[in-house]
């Protein structure tokens, strides 16, 4: 059972990653 609320507080938590794992790999590469 999934509430609207549930799926967007997940989508945000998601979304967080990804741009933390995407800075981590251009910080990698020097590119930040």
């Amino acid at each position: 059972m999934f509430s609207r609320r549930n799926m967007r507080e997940k989508a945000y938590f998601y979304t967080d990653i990804i741009k933390k794992s995407t800075a981590d790999k251009l910080g990698e590469e020097g590119l930040l």
